[in-house]
């Protein structure tokens, strides 16, 4: 291995990558220590505008005022037809949690997922957003029953806060010096043991994803510590140790190092970061031998290092599975992680595209999602990758859901459900 050394890491605080500030069109700089990202955080509605004054520009024709109340009176309807729904939903859900997990123990075999007979899993589903950015969540157990039993998911990808898992709440600098709100952390705790339960119940398997940038840092393996501790006895659950490292290099992603933050118009602060390796290691001392998932740089778009002498090690668990998430601007597929797929299995854990394009990228370089989306499923199916696709929700863009009436978006949601539900996509051509 190279000696470690320090990384000099800027923060942007409205660009911080392309992958997480595409989940919000109105993106917040992420609540993180180890740096900052963009939070999938869902738009909020801008508050109503004055009434406009006379200046002598002609007013609106009978047929505009006509096309205006139709299109109110259908926003009307759908949003009577989701709380419709959302009642129907929580009905099942709670039949659901009273029900026993059916999930089998599964773990890495050469490049696939097995069970202990010896049955191939392929992990196909959604990612279903909000409590990294929301303790309370929002429709989260609604949306995974949805997830499961109507768009034929066999898993969730569950991003999550360890601000809210230990009561500390959503900011910028966590620190141990700050109070502890039991009584919260008691409630998101059990919101996720409550998805957990859903996905078990179903069969379905559920990835636990610490929704986090740059590199891990001391309260990621306080949180993993914590987190495998639970569910090590749970056959249904995998940890997402890292959702999105970047601007650091192979040696700290995996053996550690320090991490310096530069902050625009700050004094920079420095870290020590235990790497990838060592989340494993906190993991592991738990005693779980869950699946562990580990994406790569770059946001991780990139898996190269995998096969340079970087590969993680788990010497008593149930394996490892290595992440790549790519969107619509991404080129260089076969580089940056098809390489892995004949010798380690692989989860897409975000994918997607949308017709609103995202700020951050130029608009140039954004493929349309018809023409995108169909490829991408194309590949995954083509190599057998697992995947989640980013994400289940009506706001935190790539979005899936045109509404909470769980109708897919037609340029993107509508592929994933066909796909979900067993149709074949053919990929046209490698990006």
């Amino acid at each position: 291995m190279k000696p470690c050394h320090a990384v000099i890491l800027t923060v942007l605080l409205f660009f911080a990558w392309g992958n997480n500030a595409l989940h919000a069109q109105n993106a917040n700089p992420a609540d993180t220590a180890a740096g900052a990202g963009v939070k999938a955080t869902p738009s909020v509605a801008p508050a109503a505008e004055a009434p406009a004054q006379a200046t002598g520009t002609s007013l609106p024709s009978n047929g505009d005022i006509a096309g205006a109340d139709a299109g109110a009176a259908n926003e009307k309807k759908i949003a009577a037809e989701a709380v419709e729904k959302r009642n129907a939903d929580l009905a099942v859900v709670q039949q659901i949690l009273a029900s026993p997990s059916i999930t089998p123990e599964i773990k890495v075999s050469g490049n696939k997922l097995v069970t202990a007979s010896g049955t191939t899993v392929w992990l196909q589903g959604v990612n279903v957003p909000s409590l990294e950015w929301s303790a309370k969540g929002e429709n989260v157990l609604e949306s995974i029953k949805v997830a499961i039993d109507e768009w034929k998911a066999n898993v969730i990808r569950l991003p999550l806060n360890y601000g809210f898992w230990f009561g500390r709440g959503k900011v910028s600098d966590i620190s141990n010096s700050q109070p502890v709100n039991d009584q919260a952390a008691a409630a998101y705790r059990q919101l996720v043991d409550n998805a957990v339960k859903m996905a078990a119940a179903r069969g379905a398997y559920i990835i636990l994803d610490l929704h986090r940038y740059v590199a891990p840092d001391a309260f990621a393996v306080e949180f993993w510590k914590d987190v495998a501790a639970r569910y090590k006895d749970n056959p249904a659950v995998l940890f997402d140790m890292f959702n999105e490292p970047h601007n650091t290099t192979w040696e700290v992603w995996r053996n550690g190092g320090d991490v310096e933050i530069k902050h625009p118009g700050a004094a920079s602060t420095t870290y020590k970061s235990p790497g990838m390796q060592g989340l494993v290691d906190a993991i592991r001392g738990t005693g779980a031998k869950n699946i562990i998932v580990a994406g790569g740089l770059g946001f991780a778009f990139d898996l190269t290092g995998i096969l340079t002498g970087y590969a993680l090690e788990d010497k008593t668990g149930n394996g490892i599975m290595y992440a790549t998430h790519f969107y619509n601007w991404h080129k260089g597929w076969q580089k940056h992680f098809l390489g892995l797929v004949d010798k380690y299995p692989l989860l897409v854990g975000e994918t997607g595209a949308d017709i609103k394009k995202m700020p951050f990228v130029p608009a140039k370089n954004q493929e349309d999602p018809y023409t995108f989306i169909p490829d991408a499923i194309g590949l995954i199916q083509k190599y057998h990758l697992n995947w989640t696709a980013w994400c289940f929700h009506t706001h935190a863009t790539p979005r899936l859901l045109s509404d909470w009436t769980y109708d897919p978006t037609p340029f993107y949601g509508v592929f994933v459900k066909e796909a979900l539900a067993g149709k074949q996509f053919e990929m046209q051509r490698m990006r």
